[in-house]
């Protein structure tokens, strides 16, 4: 658990001794993106993206994922943001690689707009003004990416 204000990291899983990079990248992330205004699925997203998630490189958490969505094709990035996600196989790597592909797509810039325009609280118009993709269009690059497949 990471305590932003406070500067403060409380883990204790020793396989990873003092390696959570996920939580640091919550510290590091957090005047960019603060936890409070940021919706959960960006801020866990951002973390994942930059440090992996329970001890997995990012990498690896999104095999994980491709196999985890191949048995559940009702975890779509839809359900993700209107909250009918899976949790930690939802929230985390499917939020990453929304980031990514954003990043992808409009670099730094784009993160930067997705993660302000994200505050109004419509994360489908934030994907747009950051991307410059329709939500369908965006939608569909991601579920390509996220089970393992191409992205167009």
């Amino acid at each position: 658990k990471t305590f932003v204000a406070n500067h403060l990291i409380v883990a204790g899983d020793p396989r990873q001794w003092e390696a959570y990079f996920h939580e640091l990248a919550h510290l590091v992330l957090a005047p960019f993106a603060p936890p409070e205004s940021t919706p959960d699925i960006l801020s866990e997203g951002l973390a994942t993206w930059a440090g992996g998630s329970l001890g997995y490189s990012y990498r690896a958490v999104l095999e994980q994922y491709a196999l985890f969505l191949r048995d559940h094709p009702d975890v779509t990035l839809d359900a993700l943001i209107d909250g009918r996600g899976s949790g930690d196989l939802g929230i985390r790597p499917g939020g990453a690689l929304l980031c990514e592909l954003v990043s992808e797509i409009r670099g730094l810039a784009g993160i930067r707009t997705l993660v302000s325009e994200a505050r109004s609280g419509d994360l489908r118009h934030a994907v747009e003004a950051a991307t410059g993709l329709t939500w369908a269009e965006f939608a569909a690059r991601w579920r390509g990416r996220a089970r393992g497949g191409p992205d167009k």
